[in-house]
Order: C-alpha cells, then structure tokens, then sequence
C-alpha cells in the first residue's frame, strides 16, 4: 500500500505567499525566495533550495567563493507509519510563511556548542649533576630544557561568526605559542 500526504510547510522569514507567486524577500543579508518550482532560503555562507512539487533539497550551495554545489538531490527526512516509511518527497509545499525572528533571539545552540582542534604540546628536559674533585661540598649541574620539542602547531578555535566570509574555517594559531624553543643552564650549588 502506497500512502500519498500533501501538506503545506512552513520555512523562514514575512506574508504567505501562494503557490503561483514568484516573490523575493530579504532582510539584512538573510533572503527567501520564492517560485512556481522551488523555495531558496539563504544568505551570504549558504543557500538551500528545495522543490515545491515534491518537498526535497534540490541543492545545498557554499555562497563563499563560485557558488560551488555541496550536494543535490537528498532526501530531507523520513517518517515510519507502521511497516511504511513516508519520505519528504511524499510531500509538496503549497505556501510558505516568511516571517523574521525578533531581535535578541538567538535559537537553541547551547554555549561552547563550537570546539577547536586539541591542544598537544611536548617538553622535554635533561640534567646532570656533577660533584667538583676536592670539593665535597660543591656540585656542578649542567641542564637542557626544550619547550614544544615536536615543534606540533597547535591551531585557534574556527571562525563563529555566521555572516563572515571565512566561517567555519581556521586561520591562525594559538596565541602565545611559540614554536619549539630550547634553553641550556649551568647552576654551581654549594
């Protein structure tokens, strides 16, 4: 038994808009657009489009260089009913609703949701401690110390800000961390 389901979906950002209206809206650099065939949501970082006839990401497109395709084609979800499983594609858009967020409101992401790469860092030291002939009581140590041996780069968390060309991406490393540094020391203890 095949089950067909029509239903209207809701997305992002202002009026309803019919199904036959071709109509763009913006707000700062969010935009929806809307078509006969398909539904774009995006902004500056990324777009999604989706099918109006059979709800499904048509494609899923970086905006921060030559609008490259990430991917095409997916399935947005599933739904099981039963032995039956009811995909997105089942479904198709008949107006969507673009309305925008009050300002303050920030959605759901928890704090430290974003983490950088680990931290790795290796020191190493070698002393010696010698006794000078014919004097007991005074001793000689000789010390090598290296400080992030490995020379191992230890990179800064990516970039968190959305609208930012270079989001995502990491640019720099830690700072205050330099590369491999050593030091060598005499000490004459009596």
């Amino acid at each position: 038994m095949r089950l067909w389901l029509v239903a209207a979906c809701s997305a992002l950002v202002l009026p309803v808009v019919p199904a036959t209206a071709d109509a763009t809206y913006r707000q700062g650099s969010v935009y929806a657009r809307v078509t006969d065939a398909e539904v774009v949501l995006g902004n500056s970082v990324a777009e999604r489009r989706w099918s109006r006839d059979a709800l499904r990401t048509t494609a899923l497109v970086d905006k921060r260089g030559h609008d490259r395709v990430v991917s095409a084609g997916s399935r947005d979800f599933a739904l099981l009913v039963g032995p039956a499983e009811v995909g997105s594609e089942s479904f198709a858009v008949s107006s969507v609703a673009v309305t925008s967020l009050p300002r303050g409101i920030y959605g759901n992401v928890p704090k430290s949701a974003i983490s950088g790469p680990g931290v790795s860092k290796s020191d190493i030291a070698v002393s010696r401690l010698f006794t000078i002939p014919g004097q007991q009581a005074m001793r000689l140590q000789f010390r090598g110390e290296l400080f992030n041996a490995f020379n191992q780069t230890n990179f800064a968390a990516p970039v968190t800000n959305a609208s930012a060309t270079n989001f995502g991406q990491i640019t720099a490393t830690r700072d205050g961390d330099p590369g491999r540094v050593g030091q060598i020391a005499i000490k004459l203890l009596w």
